[in-house]
This record gives C-alpha cells, sequence and structure tokens, in this order.
C-alpha cells in the first residue's frame, strides 16, 4: 500500500484530505472485499470520500502534500514553461478541466497565470472572462491557496503575497 492511516494527501479537486482509516470494505454492487482508503478532507469534515485501493486510477489522484522545500522549488524554478490560451472553448474547458482534476500544483500555478493574463486582455477591451473560465480560476486559486497555507503554517489570504516575493526575489 502506498498511504497509511493519518497521512494527509491531496485527492483530486477535492484538496487536502486526511487518511482517516484504510480498512477492508464490500460496498453495494460488489461481490469482493476490497481495502478503501477512507478520506476527510480537511476543509469539509461532513464529507467522507471512499478510494478502493484497486482502483489505479482512482488511487493516482492522490498524492502528498508538498513541504516547504517542493512549494519554493516550485516557485523559484525558471519559468520555461506556459500554458497557452485555447481559444476554441469545448477544447479548452476540457483541457483546464484535465489540468484541475491531475491537481499538478505547478501546472494549476501555469494555468491561473494564463487565465490572468487572458482576464488582463479582456479588461483592457472592457470585457470579462466567461464565468466558466471564471469558475476554473476560482478552483485552480482555491486548490493552491489550501496547499500553500497548510504547508507553510499561513493563512490562505497570505498566499499571494508569499508567491508573490519568491517570484520576484
Amino acid at each position: 500500500m502506498k498511504y497509511n492511516k493519518d497521512d494527509l494527501v491531496v485527492y483530486g479537486t477535492n484538496g487536502i484530505c486526511k487518511i482517516d482509516d484504510v480498512q477492508k470494505m464490500t460496498f453495494p454492487m460488489e461481490t469482493e472485499e476490497h481495502t478503501y482508503y477512507v478520506l476527510k478532507p480537511i476543509g469539509n469534515r461532513t464529507s467522507t470520500l471512499f478510494v478502493p485501493d484497486n482502483r489505479e486510477e482512482l488511487v493516482s489522484k492522490m498524492r502528498y502534500i508538498l513541504k516547504r522545500e517542493e512549494i519554493d522549488a516550485i516557485l523559484c524554478a525558471p519559468k520555461d514553461k506556459e500554458i497557452k490560451w485555447i481559444e476554441d472553448k469545448n477544447e479548452r474547458a476540457n483541457e483546464f478541466k484535465r489540468i484541475l482534476k491531475d491537481g499538478n500544483p505547478e501546472d494549476l500555478l501555469y494555468l491561473i497565470c494564463c487565465i490572468y493574463e487572458r482576464k488582463s486582455v479582456l479588461t483592457e477591451k472592457g470585457k470579462k472572462l466567461t464565468s466558466a473560465d471564471d469558475n476554473v480560476l476560482t478552483s485552480a486559486e482555491k486548490l493552491v491557496r489550501e496547499e500553500f497555507a497548510y504547508t507553510l503554517g499561513i493563512t490562505e489570504d497570505e498566499v499571494g503575497e508569499y508567491i508573490r516575493e519568491k517570484i520576484e526575489g
């Protein structure tokens, strides 16, 4: 098994979760018993997620939360990558959804930058982001803020300033 009880992980778009338990269970519609990770999102303690350890496509959505050194490395790394704006709204929606679902912190930061750049261009023309793009931006920012704040021991409101200081420094 890759994860243990009490580990802190990020699970897809659910954010940081504590592995509350690892137990064998049989759910309705199943014929065999399987081991499940029982996850409790820290931002929503009333929610419980069950991730079967034999379903790689679900387990692959889990990863350990970043350490401070990893956050700093992402922020201080050369910015040789970017996410280009995709004009086709359906193609863009699919790509943005994939990035959110994958939950890679570096890609989330690039996604946020991409949408901010587009927002700036639109603002100059007196226009706004579509609600779909704005929702993606909100979701990406929430995931980054939650994880960075937790790891760094700061409030979510302080994350933006931390990021700016690291990038500019």
